[in-house]
């Protein structure tokens, strides 16, 4: 009894962000993350902590989940498994943190995915990946995608702000290895921190060099919390002058994070588009507000340009928008697109729960419509820069939204259709 305790048994779920991201299915091995990043929100309320608080999961509780959606279980898990969206491993918690070393729940849940041949999208900034039993494990599953996070490709930074995780150089040798066995590697550079971070041209010529295929830029978010239980307390250097340079560029808080506002953003995420482009390599705009900037229709990861993962989640916001460049922005745009029957209301906290204030049953469609249509909701398409309401509706009765003139300017410089 005191063994089952010590574990969660719900190490796959759904995402609060699913009206704006492809791959709203998370798994975590682990409940909590001993790296410790500087910049982590989880860090500042309780998600992450040192090794000694790390819970680990039920090391059984994906087979359980795999076996039960073959079985037609109800659920809107369920429903997601047997429609085979894609799985993101490592969405609170790194699978291949500390704890990983005693636990090895990332391999037993490696095991059910090889067994069910199911698409996953593994995050991590360790470069433990490459080593035994995960290397086997990794040439064994065949629909695989390996996402390095980076805060930067230089040692001495990353030291400031990612002081527990592998160093970019290994990282950047775990991503060349792995691309040399033709698996695809993508990085995710979050965060960018403006007048610290390397430039996005330095940044895309060292990872493309490494056989890296995709890159997704994320600016970063600081939390309205200072103290930071990694030191003591206090917050760590690199994040107070962060903070400061944030104050003095017009920085809004939006519920518990500053954010910069998207014109403080948008040179750095045309730079590093244009980048890219010059690399060779597809780019997705992780801030939420230049999603449709991004290449492809999976949202900022880029992932359903690979073998078995066309299934991404595309029934959101970012999607609608993204079909709608050059156009009227429309719902309509993602009307036939896939979604879950089954309340996801379950999987929300109590204040983004719609069947209790609206009397729906809180699916997804719900969820979506709810947000497409009330300006003052998380997500909503007028928090996307250079969208407005036109003050007309679709025969559904939904918004139809419009380009800003400086929206417009941009498709033109991308040559975007």
């Amino acid at each position: 009894m005191q063994e089952k305790r010590l574990r969660f048994t719900t190490p796959l779920t759904v995402t609060s962000q699913f009206p704006f991201c492809s791959l709203p299915l998370r798994l975590d091995s682990y409940r909590g993350c001993a790296f410790g990043c500087t910049y982590c929100f989880a860090l500042y309320r309780g998600g992450n902590v040192p090794d000694r608080r790390v819970i680990p999961a039920d090391p059984y509780a994906l087979h359980k989940m795999f076996r039960r959606a073959q079985e037609d279980s109800a659920g809107l898990i369920a429903e997601m498994i047997r429609r085979r969206v894609p799985i993101h491993f490592g969405g609170m918690s790194d699978p291949f943190q500390p704890a990983e070393l005693r636990h090895r729940i990332t391999a037993r849940f490696l095991e059910a995915i090889i067994e069910a041949e199911y698409p996953v999208v593994i995050s991590t900034k360790s470069d433990a990946i490459c080593r035994e039993p995960y290397l086997s494990m990794l040439r064994d599953c065949k629909y695989l995608i390996c996402q390095f996070s980076f805060s930067s490709t230089n040692d001495a930074f990353s030291e400031k702000v990612e002081p527990h995780s592998s160093p970019p150089t290994k990282l950047l040798a775990a991503a060349e290895f792995l691309a040399e066995m033709k698996i695809p590697v993508l990085a995710r550079w979050q965060p960018y921190i403006p007048g610290l971070s390397e430039s996005p041209e330095t940044f895309v010529s060292r990872v493309a060099q490494r056989g890296i295929r995709h890159v997704s830029l994320e600016h970063l978010k600081i939390p309205v919390e200072r103290r930071h239980p990694f030191s003591g307390g206090n917050e760590p250097e690199v994040m107070i002058r962060a903070r400061m340079l944030y104050q003095s560029l017009s920085s809004r808080r939006d519920g518990r994070e500053f954010l910069l506002p998207a014109t403080q953003k948008i040179t750095t995420v045309i730079r590093a588009r244009d980048a890219c482009k010059q690399a060779g390599l597809s780019f997705g705009a992780a801030d939420n507000e230049f999603q449709f900037l991004s290449d492809g229709e999976a949202c900022c990861s880029g992932v359903n340009q690979f073998l078995g993962f066309e299934n991404v989640f595309k029934y959101h916001i970012g999607c609608a928008l993204k079909r709608s460049v050059n156009d009227k922005i429309s719902l309509d745009r993602v009307a036939n697109e896939w979604r879950p029957k089954n309340s996801i209301d379950r999987y929300l906290n109590s204040r983004s729960r719609l069947h209790s204030r609206l009397g729906v049953k809180g699916t997804v469609e719900d969820h979506l419509k709810y947000r497409w249509n009330t300006d003052s909701a998380n997500g909503s398409p007028t928090t996307y820069y250079g969208v407005e309401r036109t003050g007309n509706t679709s025969p559904d009765g939904d918004v139809v939204y419009q380009w800003s003139a400086e929206a417009q300017s941009l498709f033109a410089q991308f040559r975007m259709s």
